[in-house]
This record gives structure tokens, sequence and C-alpha cells, in this order.
């Protein structure tokens, strides 16, 4: 083993990655752990797939055109390996949906990757033996193992995520998560304080916690602090300036967490809650477990707690036996919530779940024509509530800059951006909006040079 563990460094030295993702924040950070583990052996990570000498496709399969456009880029990705000394990994969802498929369908793939085993993909690499390497197994008998260690820090990020909380125990009839990230399993505290400190240590403001199912963390594992308690505990954290989560479900709220919005001035005013639909008769079919009148009290009672929050949310048009009357109503919800943003798709029957045996399907013209009538609302709400920023100033963190641009986030999660140099990265600054659309405020630094 110790010579082969040689050989791999001696190999990752001279290679460079490219990464690919989609899907969910989940997705994103197992991305970030996968390129933490690549760097750790000695690998760079390449600006374009054509300078990469390994490329690692992290797919989603939530929907099913995502699904096929995984497909679509390893078939793609056949033609860059033909050029000589190119590793292909495909890891995500798809991977764990479709394991030896995948290896039939696209033999030159080398390493097929599963949710549950990503945080090996440097040993899995290491390892495999000339053919398609499937590992997809999820094989600790305790379930806490494989997320009882700090995830590796990559330094200079001002917001990360940190994984608090992985699969999910609720079993929605349009969802394959159950079926692709597993059971609801928490992350020891002990794990989670050490990764958050990591973070700050490499330079980190903003603590992102992170699940499919993130609010009911702890709740069926003895020993395990709430949510709300974790909460807390990173809130205490030195260096930590702001904590976000997501994402919750909207029947784990409780008085807890309504008190941390209260009493937590880090936790943002923010709050990704998925609505899904506004129809009862929708909710129930869905299993969602709460009905729009519940939701909306939810809302109301974040609203109480901290009259500054924002919402921002998911929803499916077109769900099997949906009728227009049922769509009006998910409208109905939009208008009274007014979220901040919304993640809008249209049905997909998946793989494994109850949806995809659903009668009464939708038509695919009338979900499409729904999709667009809920995003024409949703850009008319964003817009009028962007603009009454104009000439106000809103505090930003900046996270990201391209071609002398920053952009950032408001403590209420709204996109902004402003010219400005690089070394800004990190700093949480006023901006004066001078101009907005649905989707962004634009503005400047307070106190900075203004020039036209």
């Amino acid at each position: 083993m110790a010579v082969a563990a040689y050989t791999t460094w001696r190999w990752a030295m001279t290679k460079r990655y490219f990464i690919q993702t989609f899907g969910c924040q989940m997705n994103i950070r197992d991305s970030e752990l996968v390129a933490a583990q690549f760097e750790a052996i000695g690998m760079q990570p390449a600006a374009t797939l054509a300078d990469a000498d390994l490329a690692f496709i992290n797919s989603c399969s939530v929907r099913d055109k995502a699904e096929h456009k995984f497909y679509s880029d390893l078939g793609r990705l056949q033609e860059w390996k033909a050029t000589g000394g190119k590793t292909i990994v495909a890891g995500g969802c798809v991977a764990q949906q479709e394991r030896e498929k995948i290896a039939k369908r696209a033999p030159y793939v080398d390493l097929v990757i599963g949710t549950h085993q990503v945080r090996e993909i440097a040993t899995h690499l290491r390892e495999r033996n000339g053919k398609t390497s499937v590992q997809t197994a999820w094989k600790h008998s305790d379930p806490h193992a494989r997320l009882g260690s700090p995830d590796p820090a990559r330094g200079g990020k001002p917001s990360v995520f940190v994984t608090i909380q992985e699969g999910c125990d609720n079993v929605c009839t349009f969802c394959i998560v159950p079926f692709t990230r597993g059971r609801e399993v928490s992350r020891p505290a002990e794990a989670i304080l050490a990764e958050v400190r990591a973070h700050v240590a490499a330079g980190a403001k903003e603590i992102v916690l992170l699940g499919q199912n993130v609010n009911s963390y702890g709740h069926k594992f003895p020993g395990f602090p709430r949510f709300a308690e974790l909460l807390y505990m990173v809130h205490a954290v030195d260096g930590v300036e702001r904590i976000r989560f997501t994402a919750p479900h909207p029947k784990d709220f409780g008085p807890d967490v309504l008190a941390a919005y209260r009493e937590l001035p880090k936790l943002c005013p923010s709050a990704h809650i998925p609505l899904q639909a506004g129809s009862d008769r929708i909710l129930d079919a869905m299993r969602r477990g709460y009905t729009s009148a519940e939701y909306i009290g939810l809302i109301d009672a974040l609203r109480e707690a901290r009259p500054d929050i924002h919402f921002s949310t998911d929803i499916i048009v077109g769900f099997p036996g949906e009728l227009r009357q049922d769509f009006l109503q998910t409208l109905a919800v939009a208008r009274r919530v007014r979220f901040s943003q919304v993640y809008g798709f249209t049905f997909s029957p998946r793989p494994m779940t109850p949806g995809r045996e659903l009668p009464d399907p939708v038509a695919e013209v009338d979900k499409r024509a729904w999709l667009q009538e809920l995003f024409a609302l949703q850009n008319e709400i964003q817009a009028e509530d962007h603009a009454r920023a104009l000439g106000k100033a809103v505090e930003v963190l900046w996270t990201e800059h391209h071609d002398g641009i920053l952009k950032g986030r408001s403590p209420q999660g709204r996109v902004v951006h402003a010219d400005g140099p690089a070394w800004r990265i990190g700093q949480t600054v006023d901006v004066i909006v001078e101009r907005a659309s649905p989707n962004a405020m634009y503005g400047h630094i307070a106190g900075a040079p203004v020039y036209s």
C-alpha cells in the first residue's frame, strides 16, 4: 500500500484536475471536498477542461433533464480522453443511482464514485485496477463514521459550506434524495465546530450550515444537540460574522429556532424554505406534511421574530393531478409571502419515487406555461422590492470578483454588484444602491470614489 500511495503521489504531482458541478449546495460542497483531496495529493486545478488531466463530473438526478445532461457530458468527455493520458471520474447522485449502468453505458469512465464514498476519492483513484471502478456502497455500520472528522478546509473563501446533516427520512413522493443520499444522518457537533474554526482561521466570515433536511439536525440521535442549540454553538465561535443554513423543512421549525432568530445577531435575516406547492390537495399528494396555511403561519412567525427577514423557496409546477386552480393557489401564496427568490421547476418523474407511478400527468405545454407565469410574477415582486432599495445603503459581504466587478450578498441574501478591486474580497461594506434588476442590485461602495 505504501508503494501504491507513493506512486499515486508521484503521478498527482504532474496532474491538473477540472471539476464540473451540477445540482444543489450539497453537490457544491462535495466538489469542494474532492478538490481539497486532489490538492492534498499534489494535483493542481485547471482553468479549463482542455488544460486538465482529470475530469470530475458531479452529477444531479433531482430532475430528468440534469440526468440526460450528465450522459451527454460523458459522451463529450470520451473525445477529450481520446487525446491520451486522461482520467474521467463520474460522481454525484446520478453515479449513486446508476452505479454499474454507467460502466456499461460509458466504459471509458475510470471511476464511478457515489455520494457516500466521495470523502475517499483519492484512495479509490489509487486502488482502481485499470478497469472502470464502481464505488457506491453505503458501507459504514456506524452512521456517523464518514462524518465524524472535520472536512478539509480550502483557504481564502469568505463564505463556506459546512455539512451538518446528510440524507432525508421524509420520502416526499417527488424526491429521489432518500435513494441517492440515504437515510438521515447527523454529524457530530465536535466535528462541525472544529471545521468552522478551521474555516475561520483560513479567512471565512460567513458559515452556511448545510443539510438535506438541515433543521432536523440531531433530533433522532441521543446525545446530539438540536438544530437551534447548534446555531448558538456556531454563533459563539470567534471570527464568525454571518450564519446561514439550507435547506430546512417547514415542519421542523420549532419555537427554539424562532428564538434563535430573535437572539442571535450573526444569524442572517434570511431563510430558504421550500414551499413546493400552494394547494393543500397537492401538498398532501406530495407528502409534505403541512398545509399552505401552516406554511404562511411559519412565515409570519419568522417575520415577527425578525422583521427584516427575507425568504427564498422551491416550487414544483405540474405535479400529477394538478389543476389550474391548484396552480393559482401557488401563485396566491407567492403573492402573500413575496419571496426574494423562487427556484421553480416543472415536475419530473424520477426513478424509485412514488411520483413516477402517479396518474393524471399534466401536459408539458401546461407545465411550461405555468412555470413562466410563476417566473413573471416573481420577477415583478423582486423588481418592486429591489426598487425600494434605490439610494439606500445595503450591507454587503464581498465573495467574488470578475473583470473589475465585485459580487456579494446582503444579510437578507440579495445579490449586489459594485466596481472595485479584488482585494476587497472578504470585506463587509455598505453599498449605495444606484440601480436594480429583478435578480440583483448595483451600486457603489459608500465612501469610495465614484467614477462616471
